[in-house]
């Protein structure tokens, strides 16, 4: 409809900027109408304020971690030992506990693994008559006392260590869950506690890392330099404890009482005719 002399009258009739002579036009950019801006450096200054305030904040968590388990650890010794369940087996307890000890000296002269089920007041009621005999020969750790019981899914401990220089006692309780598989330590601590005051969360984060740190270390270990190598399993299943030793590695059941009497450790106990001798039960068994 409109033809070529139509297109050229519309242009030539805008309007042209009329510049100086000499003058170059304005610069565009490609894709842009306006030039350039300058850029403000509050931006940068922004970045390097979060950045301090996350530095002082993070300071500041850490002194108040050291501070709080300063203040545990100094107010934690008490002047008597913590109250633990007393442990009383009944007779088919003790009984069964003493099946066990004569199946484990036998594993031990047979070189055998040895495979029980032991229930939490047994494996008390062993600790107890360990630190009995420990009092009959005047040991310093005869005070020290250790407690095992469930709690829930979880395994609750209670751990009491006597200071014979301050006379003073710490006592501590740990809930959290711990086993013993093919030689390796596996423990998660929930709650740790001394005096009865809960450990700062720094504390409990420290435990746990300690515990993973000395984990990885022992993989690198072999079997004759870790010294949970005699362990195949500690785990509880249930209301009991599963316990798998290895034969080759068994300690001494009776190394207290060689030591003792100068006799030699690596001599197994016989007979005069040369038969396996099985003696009395370490642990007292007056009930029977």
């Amino acid at each position: 409809m409109f033809g070529p002399g139509t297109q050229g009258m519309d242009q030539a009739s805008q309007p042209t900027e009329v510049r100086p002579s000499g003058e170059a036009p304005p610069f565009i950019g490609p894709g842009s109408a306006q030039p350039p801006k300058k850029k403000s450096g509050l931006g940068c200054w922004l970045w390097v304020l979060i950045f301090l305030g996350l530095f002082l904040l993070a300071v500041g968590i850490c002194v108040y971690s050291v501070v709080s388990t300063f203040k545990w650890i100094e107010n934690a010794a008490e002047s008597a030992p913590q109250q633990v369940p007393a442990v009383n087996l009944s007779d088919p307890q003790v009984l069964d506990l003493q099946q066990t000890y004569l199946k484990y000296r036998a594993c031990y002269l047979e070189k055998k693994d040895f495979e029980a089920m032991l229930t939490f007041d047994q494996l008390n009621h062993i600790i107890q008559e360990e630190k009995k005999k420990q009092e009959n020969r005047q040991d310093p750790e005869a005070k020290d006392r250790i407690h095992f019981e469930t709690a829930g899914d979880a395994i609750r401990t209670r751990f009491t260590h006597y200071d014979k220089d301050t006379g003073r006692y710490l006592n501590v309780e740990c809930v959290g869950n711990a086993y013993i598989e093919n030689r390796q330590l596996t423990l998660t601590i929930d709650s740790l506690k001394m005096a009865g005051k809960e450990a700062p969360w720094g504390v409990r984060k420290l435990a746990n890392w300690f515990v993973s740190a000395v984990k990885e270390e022992q993989s690198k270990k072999s079997d004759e330099q870790n010294p949970l190598r005699f362990i195949k399993l500690l785990k509880r299943e249930g209301d009991k404890i599963h316990v798998i030793l290895d034969g080759q590695y068994l300690p001494d059941p009776d190394k207290d009482a060689k030591e003792r009497n100068g006799l030699n450790l690596n001599a197994p106990a016989e007979s005069p005719g040369g038969a396996l001798r099985l003696p009395a039960p370490r642990f007292a068994l007056a009930r029977l």
